[in-house]
């Protein structure tokens, strides 16, 4: 009974936390996201609960956005986790 309670444990674990899919320089889906802290062509910060994600690149955009995750285009240059 052990085992299936901690595998319980760790799917519960898995679909809590956000999930950032890069799809070459040009796309990030990510899921699981609170809201949006800042937004410009260049620069895109996403509260992700205990962290912030920053999309950092040129003709940024959101271009899908909905309560279970965001979509973000253009050309990604960086991708970073920040603390605030």
């Amino acid at each position: 009974m052990k085992k299936k309670e901690k595998l319980n444990d760790t799917v519960m674990g898995y679909c809590e936390c956000p999930h950032i899919h890069l799809v070459g320089s040009s796309q990030c889906v990510v899921d699981g996201l609170k809201g949006i802290v800042e937004y410009s062509r260049d620069r895109i910060k996403i509260n992700l609960g205990k962290y912030c994600l920053v999309v950092v690149g040129s003709m940024l955009c959101i271009n899908e956005f909905s309560p279970e995750g965001a979509v973000i285009e253009g050309d990604i240059l960086s991708v970073e986790y920040c603390s605030d």
